[in-house]
């Protein structure tokens, strides 16, 4: 019986440490250790290498920038909530559910998708008509992306294989399979991808051209790569991001440059971390979630340029995710809001997946919101785009997959 008695106490003892282990990981481990890069092993097909982090100083000063700390500041800034427009309008489908991949082209309106049953890519009118990009076929793609030019596409399928297809010559291009994250430059001319070799020293964040070739290491990658996000800004002058944590309600947020700039950083204030850069790059866009407010997410701005990171951050007052907004220029987005949000619905987003969404515009220097119209079939928005003449919206619904239509 003793025995039994000790063994319970030993369980009991391993369970309260486990528990607290499990919560500290979750919510205060940094995500991205500050390690200093190992001496440098070649990516496939690889050049160059820089070295050491861009984000960690070599003076051992603070680089964060943190302007306009004091939240209740930044709400007073921004104009209340100003409803101009109760419209409701019905949303006709575009596009049935076995389509992915689907992005406007607003330079002539269409809408480019692939198609699952047959396996092609086609270009969509804005008159309905339904036209062939290429007459090959590409079976089982898994994720599509799209270069800014929209000529071509890095297709990558359920065994992580990848090509980059160009729509225009008719070729294609083998990726090598532990590159992730793969994602275009500006100017659809280059890519960059985070290399996961086996051996962790030798994962890198780098880039190279569309035809896989001229790779160069940009910066090492220790541990917790998931954290680092891939994304070209707009000026090219950045190249990822990765947040670091800082406490339950905070976040440190760095950039990495194109050539291993050390720039500066600066702070979430929140976790949950989505952002969007706006077209011409000077912005980020991002929502977080923070106890205060339920831990729902909410919608902020900031300046982003390497002179200016950090400065002019504005909280927008909007309760929704960074990646349900569509830029309508370089000042307006165009949002998806949920009509109710449950606390808590920032740890687990799958919550508000059948909550009805409304349509918002929002001024980012002005912080004013105007409702464009509430959809009069509900419907719970996933992707979003507006045409360049901002007439028209196009949003695929999350739960039925399919394309719709609203006019504005």
């Amino acid at each position: 019986m003793n025995y039994r008695k000790l063994l319970l106490i030993v369980l009991f003892l391993l369970t309260v440490v486990g528990i607290g282990l499990l919560i500290y990981i979750l919510f205060f481990k940094t995500p991205i250790g500050r390690v200093v890069s190992p001496t440098p092993q070649p990516v496939a097909t690889s050049t160059t290498g820089t070295g050491q982090l861009p984000f960690i100083p070599s003076d051992g000063t603070s680089r964060v920038v943190d302007v306009d700390v004091d939240v209740v500041d930044v709400i007073s800034e921004i104009p209340p909530e100003t409803a101009i427009s109760q419209l409701v309008s019905t949303s006709t489908v575009v596009l049935d559910k076995n389509v992915a991949g689907i992005i406007l082209d607003r330079s002539s309106k269409d809408l480019l998708y692939y198609n699952r049953s047959d396996g092609k890519f086609y270009r969509m009118t804005d008159k309905g008509d339904a036209v062939l990009l290429t007459d090959q076929q590409f079976y089982d793609v898994q994720k599509i992306e799209w270069s800014p030019d929209k000529k071509k596409a890095i297709l990558e399928y359920p065994d992580q294989s990848k090509i980059i297809y160009n729509f225009v010559s008719k070729e294609q291009v083998s990726l090598q399979k532990h590159w992730q994250e793969v994602t275009f430059s500006p100017d659809s001319s280059k890519i960059a991808f985070k290399s996961i070799g086996l051996d962790k020293g030798n994962r890198w964040l780098a880039i190279g051209s569309v035809d896989g070739g001229n790779v160069q290491q940009i910066e090492h990658l220790s541990n917790d790569i998931d954290t680092i996000n891939v994304e070209w800004s707009p000026n090219k002058q950045i190249i990822a991001t990765f947040a670091e944590g800082i406490d339950f309600d905070r976040q440190n947020l760095y950039f990495v440059g194109l050539h291993g700039e050390n720039f500066k950083a600066t702070i979430l204030p929140g976790r949950g971390f989505k952002g969007q850069w706006t077209p011409t790059g000077d912005r980020l866009l991002y929502s977080v979630h923070r106890s205060d407010t339920g831990n729902k997410p909410e919608l902020w701005i900031v300046d982003a340029t390497p002179d200016s990171i950090g400065i002019n951050r504005h909280r927008l007052n909007v309760g929704t995710w960074a990646d349900k907004c569509s830029f309508k220029d370089n000042n307006n987005i165009i949002c998806a809001v949920p009509q109710t949000l449950e606390e808590g619905v920032g740890y687990v987003p799958a919550i508000a997946d059948t909550v009805p969404d409304d349509i918002y515009q929002i001024n980012l220097t002005t912080g004013v919101k105007t409702l464009v119209t509430t959809l009069g079939q509900p419907h719970t928005i996933k992707d979003i785009f507006i045409n360049q003449d901002a007439q028209s919206l196009y949003f695929t619904d999350k739960n039925d997959g399919r394309l719709y239509k609203v006019e504005l």
